[in-house]
Order: structure tokens, then C-alpha cells, then sequence
């Protein structure tokens, strides 16, 4: 016929069945639905639905069809395709609209690695910091119970509970004295770790809350310099600060010369030293810091020995004897950096001849007729004496020490005047001042 336009495609003929009538329930030769198929009776049309259904290969009536042969005819309008289950691997995202995907498509249980998901923040839970972390990323440190957040540099804690510091302020220790000298008493020690005891006897001191971002001193004190050159007393320690803890400087050691038999008075005290018109007594100590120096013989005893220097944990001994110096008070022990380690000893006492007394424990110096022995660095201790009127040093004091320990959640920023060094032990960071003075923050 004719048309307008392009031809049509050529189209194939609707199939047809032809059935013999006087039944209600026909096989058809492939599955069909009601609506793709027409059925004729005896060449009169039905209605689908209200005359007949269609499920799968089965035709039925609603009605018994007239008996007849071939009377009964089915047009079908198309087949019914099945496109099948796609096969594994097979559809592509190409095929999937973009955005029409929804959380509600997304199974609750899918568990769908976080690698895989692109601009959403890491989390993870571990007692080590990730590797290779990314700006936003966030970590729940599982050692310190501490949330922490990535800024693309350093991990920033979301949450710092209260800062409390616990600290151990030991002073310079004072050196020994120069001719028939008393030793250096130790520098004040004053400690508040785990109920650990002050010098001089004194309790525990009370942990300090400070607070962050905030700027606190720290100084380190020096030790007495030994006594060189003319004869007579030893010099005393410097004090040694953590902001509002001031732990003084030892006492320096008495001489026979120059009006300095006395001892010191400091943190502990200085031994006194001997002319031969003493006794002499031993400096003073300060409260809840360190003890008392020991005091000479007079002339009771040949080559006129001084006292020992006081140290935190115990007085300095007085001159015991004929030709022998008085011991160093001893020193007291702490395990505020996780290890014991004992200190602030103070120095021997010693004549123009014989025996020079011991340096107390924790590195005091030992009193010497013709031999420098200085206290230990680092450990407050005082020097021990010089014995005889020759050239010659008495033993320097020991520098102090400043040990800090807090909770290792916080960062601490130190002033560029101080020499440090940082360690962990359990929860906590331990920082130990061995020289300087600046100031400290915590963040």
C-alpha cells in the first residue's frame, strides 16, 4: 500500500493457533500473559480477563466453549521474554545511572572496607599511631584512652584531662671547704612522686595542677664552684626552681682559714672546719629539704679534721676521731623516672693529714687530704674537702636536677636555655632538666 516516508521495516505475522472447541482449558504451543494474546470463538472476539486468562502455556475460559473444530483461534500479540539473571562479573558501571544509587540500596551488613571509600575520614582503635595518615583522619590512641585527630602534620588530642605534675626539684650541691675543710652539704631536695619523701625527713609534697598552654620556670641549679687559690671555705650551691617549688642551693664546707670554720647553712648544711679553736658546728639544713652538716673535734683531735656535709637523708657526720674526717650524710632514693636512683649526698670532711670521711650515697665527694673529688653531676651532692695549705681544688658540688612527670597524652615545649631529655614510662613522660634555666608549657 502506498506510505509516506521512509519504507517501514518489514514486520513478521502475529502467530497463530487454532483449538477445537468444547473445552475450557487450552495448551498453548510457549508461554503467553492475557495480554498478548487475542482469542476468537467461532471468528467473534473475546474480552480478555472477563472471557478468558492466560498463565504461562495455559489458556482458560470462563465459560465452556462451543464444540467445533478449529473453532476455538489464539492470536498472540508477542513473546514473552525472559532476559535472565546477568551472568557473574558482567554488568558494569556504565550500565548503573549515575546517582541513582541510594543508601537504602546498601545492605546493612555489606561491610565495605573504609580503604574503599573516597573523602570519608579514617578511624581506627590501636595502642600505635597509623601509618601513612591523612589530614582528618582520626585515631583512638587504646595506651593513653586518649581520641586524637590528624592536622596533616602532627595527631592533636580532642580531649586532655587535667594536667597534674609530679616533680623531684633537687638543688646545686656546695663544695668542700680548703685546709683541714668540712664537705659541701647537699642541695635541697624536694620530691611530691608517689608519696616518695622530702629531704631533712619531710613528707611527700602535694602534686601540682597546672595548666596548659601555660609558661613555667625551670632552672637548673649549679653546683659550688671547688675552692682554689687562698685557703678557706667551700662555695655554696645554686637553688634549683619548677614555677612555685624553689629547692635551695647546698651549704659550702667550712676551712681552718679565713673565718669560715662554720659551715654553710643551704638545702643541707656545709661541715664545718677546724683551726683548733672549736668545736665548730655544721650548717644549718633548710625544712623538708636536707639535714644539717657535722661539726669538728677542736683541738681534741690531731691534723684537724672537719665534719661531713649534711645530706637529704641524713646529717652530716661530726669529726669522729684523731686524723679522720666526718662522713657525707646520705642521700635519698627516688623512682620518679621509673628506675631508683639515689642522690643529694653530702661531702666528706677531712685534715691536714690522714683520713678523709666517705661521700655520702648518691654521689657525694669524698674528703681528701691533696685530691679533688667533686660530687656528682646531677645529683645535688656536695664536695668533699681539701685537706693540707697546698695548691690544690677543693671538690665542686654537683649540679642539680629538675625531673617532671606528667601524663604522656601531653606534649611539653621547652625554652631553647635548658638541656633535657624525655622518656616514657607506663602513661606517663618523664623529662629530666640537667642544665639552664627557661621557661616550659604543656599542650
Amino acid at each position: 500500500m502506498p506510505y509516506i516516508g521512509n519504507q517501514p521495516a518489514q514486520l513478521g505475522a502475529y502467530a497463530v493457533e487454532s483449538f477445537n472447541g468444547g473445552g475450557s482449558s487450552f495448551t498453548l504451543s510457549k508461554s503467553a500473559t492475557t495480554e498478548t494474546v487475542l482469542l476468537f470463538i467461532d471468528g467473534v472476539r473475546q474480552t480478555p480477563t472477563d472471557a478468558y486468562s492466560v498463565s504461562g502455556t495455559t489458556l482458560t475460559t470462563t465459560a465452556t466453549t462451543p464444540s467445533g473444530t478449529n473453532n476455538v483461534t489464539v492470536q498472540f500479540l508477542g513473546d514473552v521474554v525472559d532476559f535472565g539473571e546477568p551472568s557473574d562479573n558482567s554488568v558494569t558501571s556504565t550500565k548503573i545511572v549515575d546517582g541513582t544509587i541510594i543508601n537504602a540500596d546498601i545492605n546493612a551488613s555489606a561491610a565495605i572496607a573504609q580503604s574503599k571509600l573516597a573523602n570519608v575520614p579514617y578511624y581506627t582503635s590501636s595502642g600505635t599511631a597509623p601509618l601513612s595518615p591523612a589530614a582528618g583522619d582520626y585515631w583512638y590512641d587504646s595506651s593513653t584512652n586518649i581520641a586524637k585527630i590528624y592536622n596533616g602534620t602532627d595527631w592533636k588530642n580532642l580531649y586532655l584531662p587535667p594536667l597534674t605534675v609530679d616533680y623531684l626539684v633537687i638543688a646545686g650541691g656546695g663544695s668542700g671547704g680548703k685546709f683541714r675543710a668540712g664537705g659541701g652539704g647537699a642541695g635541697g631536695y624536694r620530691n611530691s612522686y608517689n608519696s616518695e619523701t622530702s629531704g631533712g625527713g619531710g613528707a611527700s609534697e602535694s602534686t601540682l595542677s597546672r595548666t596548659a598552654n601555660v609558661a613555667y620556670t625551670v632552672t637548673v641549679g649549679a653546683g659550688g664552684a671547688g675552692r682554689s687559690g687562698t685557703l678557706g671555705g667551700g662555695n655554696a650551691g645554686s637553688d634549683s626552681v619548677f614555677d612555685t617549688i624553689t629547692s635551695a642551693g647546698g651549704g659550702r664546707g667550712g676551712s681552718d682559714a679565713g673565718g669560715t670554720q662554720v659551715g654553710g647553712n643551704g638545702g643541707s648544711g656545709g661541715g664545718a672546719g677546724e683551726d683548733s679553736g672549736g668545736p665548730y658546728s655544721g650548717g644549718t639544713g633548710t625544712s623538708n629539704q636536707g639535714y644539717a652538716g657535722g661539726s669538728s673535734g677542736g683541738n681534741a683531735y690531731t691534723s684537724y679534721p672537719g665534719g661531713g656535709g649534711g645530706g637529704a637523708g641524713a646529717v652530716g657526720a661530726n669529726t669522729p676521731g684523731n686524723a679522720t674526717g666526718g662522713d657525707g650524710g646520705n642521700g635519698l632514693s627516688s623512682s620518679i623516672t621509673g628506675s631508683s636512683v639515689t642522690r643529694a649526698g653530702g661531702g666528706g670532711g677531712v685534715g691536714s693529714a690522714g683520713t678523709g670521711g666517705a661521700g655520702g650515697s648518691g654521689g657525694g665527694g669524698a674528703g681528701a687530704v691533696a685530691t679533688t673529688n667533686n660530687g656528682t653531676a646531677n645529683t645535688g651532692s656536695g664536695g668533699g674537702g681539701w685537706g693540707d695549705n697546698n695548691a690544690g681544688t677543693s671538690g665542686a658540688g654537683g649540679s642539680g636536677v629538675v625531673i617532671l612527670r606528667y601524663s604522656a597524652v601531653f606534649n611539653l615545649t621547652v625554652g631553647a636555655g635548658l638541656t633535657y631529655s624525655t622518656s616514657i614510662d607506663g602513661l606517663d613522660k618523664v623529662t629530666t632538666f640537667t642544665a639552664g634555666t627557661d621557661t616550659v608549657s604543656w599542650g
